[in-house]
Formats: C-alpha cells, sequence, structure tokens
C-alpha cells in the first residue's frame, strides 16, 4: 500500500528522527526503525518521507557501512 506524500508529515517525520537521533544517540537508520517500532508502522509506509538532508545523512550512513557504493548518487533501495 502507497500512501501519497504529505509535506507536513514529510517535515514531522524528519524532525521527529533527528530528534530521536540526538535524544538516543543513534543512527539514522536505528532511529528510522525505532520510529516504525514504537508507531507500530511498516518501514516501506516511512520510505517516502526519507527526504532532503534526511536522505542525504542516511546515504551517507550506508555508504560508510558499505551498504551502498561510493560513486552511487542519492539513490537508496526503498
Amino acid at each position: 500500500m502507497k500512501i501519497n506524500l504529505d509535506l507536513n508529515k514529510a517535515d514531522s517525520f524528519v524532525k521527529e528522527i533527528e530528534i530521536i537521533v540526538d535524544k538516543y544517540n543513534m543512527d539514522y537508520m536505528e532511529a528510522i526503525l525505532y520510529y516504525c517500532d514504537i508507531h507500530s508502522m511498516d518501514e516501506d509506509h516511512v520510505a517516502q518521507f526519507v527526504v532532503g538532508p534526511l536522505k542525504e545523512r542516511l546515504a551517507k550512513e550506508a555508504r560508510s557501512l558499505n551498504l551502498i557504493s561510493k560513486n552511487d548518487a542519492l539513490t537508496l533501495p526503498l
């Protein structure tokens, strides 16, 4: 099930992920999974809200963990 992107919700999601990262000293991937867990959401449903600087930070984290090629742009699997 694909949910249409609501920019207000995307902005709120990004802010909440940043708060979780800072408050619990988590990586971005961990923070997103934690968010999904506490909100009983499937990870596929929040993928569309990974936008802007959050997407860039997540890509940087994925590159540092060798999950995506260092040459890849901001192409993350959804």
